[in-house]
Protein backbone atom coordinates (compact mmCIF):
# COMPACT_ATOMS: atom_id res chain seq x y z
CA UNK A 1 0.00 0.00 0.00
CA UNK A 2 1.24 3.41 -0.37
CA UNK A 3 2.07 5.59 2.50
CA UNK A 4 -1.42 7.48 2.63
CA UNK A 5 -1.68 5.70 5.71
CA UNK A 6 1.11 6.07 7.34
CA UNK A 7 -0.76 7.94 10.11
CA UNK A 8 -2.91 5.45 10.58
CA UNK A 9 -0.46 2.88 11.78
CA UNK A 10 0.50 1.41 7.87
CA UNK A 11 3.54 2.41 6.58
CA UNK A 12 4.26 2.23 2.97
CA UNK A 13 4.96 -1.57 1.80
CA UNK A 14 2.95 -2.73 4.81
CA UNK A 15 1.41 -5.69 3.90
CA UNK A 16 -3.12 -6.19 4.82
CA UNK A 17 -5.90 -7.89 4.36
CA UNK A 18 -9.25 -7.15 3.01
CA UNK A 19 -12.05 -7.49 5.92
CA UNK A 20 -14.80 -6.04 3.57
CA UNK A 21 -15.36 -4.95 0.10
CA UNK A 22 -17.82 -1.88 -0.10
CA UNK A 23 -19.37 -0.82 -3.53
CA UNK A 24 -17.34 0.89 -6.51
CA UNK A 25 -13.25 0.60 -5.71
CA UNK A 26 -13.30 0.90 -2.20
CA UNK A 27 -12.23 -1.70 0.39
CA UNK A 28 -11.65 -2.14 4.29
CA UNK A 29 -8.15 -3.08 4.94
CA UNK A 30 -6.62 -4.08 8.36
CA UNK A 31 -2.93 -4.71 9.03
CA UNK A 32 -1.24 -6.38 11.81
CA UNK A 33 2.36 -6.80 13.24
CA UNK A 34 3.52 -9.65 11.72
CA UNK A 35 5.50 -10.41 15.11
CA UNK A 36 2.24 -10.31 17.38
CA UNK A 37 -0.26 -10.36 15.61
CA UNK A 38 -1.99 -7.29 16.92
CA UNK A 39 -4.33 -5.26 14.82
CA UNK A 40 -2.12 -1.91 13.97
CA UNK A 41 -4.37 -0.25 11.74
CA UNK A 42 -8.16 -0.46 10.28
CA UNK A 43 -9.15 1.73 7.10
CA UNK A 44 -10.68 2.21 4.45
CA UNK A 45 -8.33 2.36 0.95
CA UNK A 46 -9.34 2.80 -2.90
CA UNK A 47 -7.49 0.76 -5.44
CA UNK A 48 -4.90 3.43 -6.42
CA UNK A 49 -3.98 3.36 -2.47
CA UNK A 50 -3.31 -0.75 -2.67
CA UNK A 51 -1.48 -3.49 -4.70
CA UNK A 52 -2.15 -6.93 -4.36
CA UNK A 53 0.48 -9.13 -2.85
CA UNK A 54 2.12 -12.30 -4.03
CA UNK A 55 0.14 -15.14 -1.51
CA UNK A 56 3.04 -17.37 -2.50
Amino acid sequence: MTDRFAGEGALGGSIGYVIEKYDGEAWEIEVSDPRTGETVARFVAGAADLERADPG
